[in-house]
């Protein structure tokens, strides 16, 4: 009785499903960024650790969130970025189209299993704007950049 009790627990958590944040783990301008209406289709997500990034994403000198997020009807994935001083998020992924290095375009970011701050590296010029590394594991990277218009992917390996 233990064992299937123990294989139906280990099955439901193996399934790849995520839950969406508790509100009481997010900073409290990524609540409101969250409840604007352009994002009204939106979720947050805990599909990765760290579920948010803080950084200074448009080089402005003020704190920026970049939130991971689910569209509700079609289970599409990205990254809600909530500048400070805006309402409402600059959405990639998630359904709404974004573009590639190169002009591919895509609204989902499912592929894509681990991110974080861009370290400066030696053969990159330092930047005051930070920028999201996403990583698709032994696939692929890029990063997410301000261009002081909107933001931009840099691909960085296949």
């Amino acid at each position: 009785m233990h064992r299937l009790l123990f294989s139906l627990i280990f099955a439901s958590l193996a399934g790849g499903t995520f839950a969406q944040v508790d509100e009481y783990n997010l900073p409290i301008a990524v609540q409101h960024c969250l409840q604007s209406g352009q994002a009204s289709d939106l979720e947050s997500s805990d599909r990765m650790n760290p579920f948010f990034l803080r950084g200074d994403f448009n080089g402005d000198g003020r704190m920026d969130y970049a939130v991971l997020v689910t569209q509700r009807t079609s289970q599409k994935k990205g990254i809600a970025i909530c500048l400070a001083g805006r309402e409402s998020p600059i959405v990639i992924g998630a359904g709404r189209q974004f573009t590639f290095q190169g002009g591919k375009q895509f609204d989902d970011l499912k592929s894509f299993d681990a991110w974080k701050i861009d370290d400066d590296t030696p053969d990159r010029k330092p930047s005051r704007i930070e920028r999201i590394h996403l990583i698709a594991k032994e696939r692929g990277s890029g990063l997410i950049y301000w261009d002081e218009r909107t933001f931009r992917w840099e691909q960085l390996g296949i």
